[in-house]
Parts: structure tokens; sequence; C-alpha cells
């Protein structure tokens, strides 16, 4: 990933782009798991991008966090298939 902007401008790209990373991470909560994995993944191709992001390390803190959660999701939808009581209640949140 490059960000190409300087001083204010690159304080202010980083933080938009934390911003985003956050919300995607809380909404990964609450949509369908289908639609983080459209378009071939590129969602997720781009969160393993960030983690090489060398600028700031809370860039790669952040895309853990939301991969975490994308695996975290997955999971739990998988063995929800199952059958299994405690994951289930886990994924009716």
């Amino acid at each position: 990933m490059h960000i190409c902007v300087q001083g204010a401008q690159s304080a202010e790209a980083l933080r938009l782009v934390l911003g985003v990373v956050d919300l995607m991470t809380v909404l990964v909560d609450w949509i369908n798991i289908t639609l983080v994995m459209d378009d071939g993944g590129l969602l997720l191709q781009l969160l393993i991008q960030m983690l090489s992001f060398t600028g700031d390390i809370t860039v790669q803190l952040a895309a853990v966090e939301c991969l975490l959660a994308v695996a975290g999701r997955k999971v739990c939808t998988n063995h929800s298939a199952v059958g299994s009581r405690r994951v289930s209640a886990c994924c009716r949140r």
C-alpha cells in the first residue's frame, strides 16, 4: 500500500484509513459473510496488503483486528451449521 501524500495530508489520510478499517471491523459482525467474500475476496486482499504497510503500526493492527473479526465470523458460521449449541448461541448475537 502506498500513500503518496506529505505532512498534514499524510496524517489525515492515515486517520481516514484507520476510521474505515475500524468501521469495517464493526460491520463484519452484522453483514452476511458472503458480502465479505464478494469480488474475489477483494476486501480480504486489501486487508492482507495493509499488513505490510510500514508507515504506521496502527494500520497493521487495525487490519489484523478486522481479519480476526472476519475469521471469527466465518468459523462461527461454519460451526453453527454442524449444530454446536454453544457456537449457535454465539452466532445469534
